[in-house]
């Protein structure tokens, strides 16, 4: 973290201790759902902080809730993937684009990552089944690297995990351009799994 973002960020949290109901606040619930919509906000820097902000209060307040709120980024990715129609006017032609609210969903993937260290092991086969059937083939880049980012955070943090649980999660799906697999990176069951990018020509580590 550079100096003046680590000096932002200090500032901040003296700001809010210094508050009388930050502590009370902080304990709220709704505060997780205040987050949760800031995560879907167009401007990027806000979804950082939104995720971070996120993170930090289910660890320090609402460890109980990580389920729940993993599950809602989910959802927020589910309900932002379809398109909003384009609008036509009375002889059928496309006066509006189609709307493809692809940030919203980028948020989504930034909370996942923000997120993966308090994954508990339980909930790791499900996360990357998500990632691997759904946002890893997102039609937007963007969503598709910062999703791809969590998910490799995820194994990073979880790697130890048996192969056996999390080999479930690919069989029959093959995504284009690349088929996804988890194997034990380089060979050895002492180490982490890795992400793996298999391609009909080619393997290579992502």
């Amino acid at each position: 973290m550079c100096q003046w973002a680590w000096s932002r960020r200090k500032l901040a949290s003296e700001l809010w201790a210094q508050l009388p109901l930050a502590q009370a606040w902080s304990r709220e619930r709704a505060l997780l759902e205040l987050l949760l919509a800031e995560a879907q906000h167009p401007a990027e820097p806000l979804q950082r902080a939104a995720a971070a902000a996120l993170a930090h209060l289910l660890h320090a307040h609402h460890p109980d809730a990580v389920h729940h709120v993993l599950q809602r980024l989910q959802d927020i990715y589910t309900d932002k993937l379809p398109l909003i129609p384009a609008r036509l006017d009375q002889f059928g032609h496309e006066v509006e684009a189609a709307v493809d609210e692809w940030g919203a969903r980028r948020g989504a993937g930034l909370a996942l990552r923000a997120l993966a260290p308090q994954l508990a092991p339980a909930a790791v086969e499900a996360a990357m089944r998500f990632f691997v059937e759904r946002a890893l083939a997102d039609r937007h880049e963007r969503v598709r690297a910062d999703m791809l980012d969590a998910a490799m955070a995820i194994v990073d943090l979880h790697g130890k995990v048996p192969t056996s649980l999390l080999i479930t999660v690919f069989p029959d799906i093959h995504p284009l351009p690349v088929t996804l697999a988890l194997i034990p990176a380089p060979h050895s069951a002492n180490l982490p799994l890795r992400l793996i990018s298999l391609s009909s020509k080619s393997s290579k580590l992502i």
